[in-house]
């Protein structure tokens, strides 16, 4: 399985990365945050049995906050579900991802999505919405942020979507 996802939102300096809080002085500061990100599911039949199981993501990050320039995604990993062991009935989507600058700088960048299993519809919300730290190669948190899929970027993104490897 690929397919490409885009997302933005607001990101700002946050000394304990706190994502919420650095969306807001992101916001206040007009500092986006917004990534074009391929992810390749390699054994989607494994996904499937065990959503835990990691796919690939590559592309770029644009982090005016870390660097004026694009930033490449040099290594990435993404998991559709990992039972969040601190909350009943919640699971977690996660991207995580090794990020260079042109002047060799590394950044981690590290972002979640909180799937709930609760009545009602709130789908949409759970699966658009992802809270990001964004640290340096030592671990220190430089940037908190929250990225949203507008509804435009979603219906762009279904049509990426491919199957391949199987009649």
């Amino acid at each position: 399985l690929r397919f490409t996802e885009r997302m933005a939102g607001w990101a700002g300096p946050e000394a304990d990365g706190d994502p919420e809080r650095g969306a807001a002085q992101g916001e206040a500061d007009g500092t986006r945050l917004e990534f074009v990100l391929t992810i390749d599911v390699g054994d989607l039949p494994a996904m499937v049995e065990d959503a835990a199981t990691p796919g690939r993501l590559s592309g770029t990050v644009v982090a005016p906050a870390l660097s004026p320039r694009r930033l490449r995604v040099e290594e990435g990993s993404f998991c559709l579900a990992q039972e969040d062991p601190t909350h009943i009935d919640t699971w977690n989507m996660r991207y995580s991802m090794r990020l260079a600058a042109d002047d060799g700088r590394r950044f981690r960048f590290e972002g979640h999505k909180v799937l709930h299993d609760r009545f009602g519809f709130d789908l949409w919300s759970d699966t658009t919405t992802l809270f990001v730290t964004i640290s340096d190669e030592a671990g220190t948190p430089l940037v908190g942020g929250v990225m949203r899929i507008a509804p435009t970027d979603f219906a762009r993104q279904l049509t990426t979507l491919r199957v391949t490897g199987v009649d």
